[in-house]
């Protein structure tokens, strides 16, 4: 059965994939009957694109879980280009599946499928495809598959493509209840129908660290440089979530 949807996922036709500053390298994790709010703001600074310099973006969302197979979010997202009003730039409706999990197969797994309303440009489909492997009792690694497809008016034809991956070693610090630090790499390689190249495609990389109390309070934080042309310069973020 989880063969055959996995295999009915990739015929489907799939947001486009880009990874600003509140993009984080997404677990395969679904509780049962566990609710999560969280926010999420982000800055970059780009010397050669305009559009990219002095970027402030912001997003929230709400997530259930309704079994320890299926969850729900529902995404709002904010952006200010260059100090501009803060504007609202998308609405998202994520259904979340965890279909393989570490005490039967060896490693964490599942996808996510996303509808994006977005303002001012073509409508998107999504789907991330994610793995999460515990190698020793300290060190964890995430991988992530992301397809996208615009839909609607003004859609360009095309999939596009992105990879992300993320290592963390446990921490040891006093006043947090878990902690990690680690390094996340972000690549993303546009529509496939129209490659041109590594240095105009969007790669970045940089040191991530995250941590959690014992009231449900976890934040995630990190700092990302671009490593092709096309790229941020400089991308930082900070996400605050609480569960229930």
């Amino acid at each position: 059965m989880k063969k055959l949807i996995l295999a009915l996922l990739m015929i489907l036709p799939f947001s486009a994939y880009s990874a600003s500053p509140t993009s984080f390298v997404s677990g395969p994790s679904v509780s049962s009957g566990v609710t999560s709010f969280e926010v999420r703001a982000g800055y970059s600074w780009d010397d050669e694109s305009a559009s990219l310099d002095e970027r402030f973006q912001l997003r929230e969302h709400i997530d259930h879980g309704f079994n320890d197979l299926y969850a729900m979010r529902i995404i709002a997202a904010q952006d200010d280009r260059q100090n501009d009003d803060l504007d609202q730039d998308a609405f998202t409706l994520e259904n979340r599946f965890q279909i393989f999990n570490s005490k039967d197969h060896g490693w964490d797994g599942g996808f996510r499928l996303s509808y994006s309303a977005n303002h001012g440009r073509a409508d998107s489909v999504g789907l991330k495809l994610i793995g999460q492997k515990k190698w020793t009792n300290d060190i964890t690694s995430r991988h992530n598959l992301n397809f996208g497809h615009q839909v609607g008016g003004g859609s360009a034809d095309g999939i596009s493509f992105g990879l992300s991956h993320q290592i963390m070693h446990k921490t040891d610090i006093s006043w947090l209840k878990k902690s990690s630090a680690g390094i996340e790499m972000f690549n993303d390689f546009g529509n496939l129908r129209t490659q041109s190249g590594y240095s105009n495609q969007d790669h970045q990389m940089g040191p991530v660290f995250k941590g959690s109390f014992d009231n449900g309070l976890s934040f995630e934080t990190g700092y990302r440089t671009g490593i092709s042309r096309a790229s941020r310069d400089h991308l930082v973020k900070l996400g605050i979530a609480k569960s229930f």
